[in-house]
C-alpha cells in the first residue's frame, strides 16, 4: 500500500509526498498566495484544505493539487480539521 502525505514548503508551496519504502517528494505545486496558515487532509478521500493568509479556505484535489472549491465563510482560519468521517470540517 502506498501512503500519501502533504506539507507546506517555505510559506506557500504545497508538497505531495508518497511513501513506498521511504518518503519521496512526489510533487511540488506553487500557490498564488503569499503564505498558507493551515493545511488539513481528508481522512478518506484525496482532498486537502488549505488556509491562505489573505483569502478563503480552498479545497484541493490531492492528486493534482487543483482547486475544486472555496469556503468563503472561512477567511483567516489558522487551524483546519476534517471530522473523522470526513463529512464536516472545522477551523
Amino acid at each position: 500500500m502506498v501512503a500519501l502525505g502533504f506539507s507546506v514548503l517555505g510559506s506557500s508551496m504545497l508538497v505531495r509526498w508518497r511513501h513506498d519504502e521511504r518518503w519521496i517528494r512526489a510533487r511540488i505545486a506553487a500557490t498564488e498566495h503569499s503564505a498558507l496558515l493551515a493545511l488539513a487532509c481528508h481522512p478518506r478521500r484525496s482532498l486537502i484544505a488549505v488556509a491562505p493568509t489573505e483569502a478563503a479556505v480552498e479545497l484541493s484535489r490531492g492528486d493534482g493539487l487543483g482547486v475544486v472549491g472555496v469556503r468563503a465563510e472561512l477567511v483567516g482560519a489558522t487551524a483546519l480539521n476534517f471530522s473523522p468521517d470526513g463529512r464536516r470540517y472545522t477551523r
